[in-house]
């Protein structure tokens, strides 16, 4: 082996070590855009129970109307979502509002921080009465520290009556 052959030889490793190396910084630059870029969806975790008119539960597929409101009774509705939800034998359901639109509940809705009321409407009957959605603790305190409903850059808040926008 010549001179010239063996110090090739020597920086073999030192170049593959740098290719891998490189390759392996840009694989965690791109996983920490990628995680950047992701966006908690703006929802809202929502329960209440389905009756018919004379007051028994409803189960099966079950249409209903959810709508935000900024007063208690009165005025038009900010915002508007129809679902199927499913309830139990007791007429009980759970349902993310927000759920059916691309980008969830539209975070301006909640950045005046004034009370937001949801009617809900079962299909075929009256509007129940509306009911004051409540902040989640985080969320207020968030608003208060001024972090916009935001945990370590990601918006978390989002859909909270008094934890600011989290977009």
């Amino acid at each position: 082996m010549t001179f010239h052959s063996q110090s090739q030889a020597a920086r073999l490793p030192f170049a593959v070590a740098f290719c891998l190396s490189l390759l392996f910084s840009v694989g965690l630059s791109w996983a920490q855009t990628s995680v950047a870029a992701t966006t908690v969806p703006h929802l809202i975790r929502f329960g209440g129970v389905a009756h018919d008119l004379n007051g028994n539960p409803l189960t099966g597929t079950v249409g209903v109307t959810f709508s935000l409101y900024s007063e208690q009774s009165g005025g038009a509705a900010l915002w508007i979502e129809a679902q199927n939800v499913q309830p139990d034998a007791s007429g009980h359901y759970s349902v993310l509002l927000g759920v059916t639109k691309p980008d969830g509940l539209p975070a301006d809705l909640f950045t005046a921080e004034q009370a937001r009321w949801v009617g809900v409407q079962i299909e075929g009957q009256a509007e129940q009465p509306r009911t004051l959605l409540a902040s989640a603790p985080l969320c207020v305190e968030s608003g208060r520290r001024g972090n916009s409903g935001r945990l370590a850059g990601i918006g978390v808040c989002a859909g909270s009556a008094g934890g600011g926008g989290g977009k």
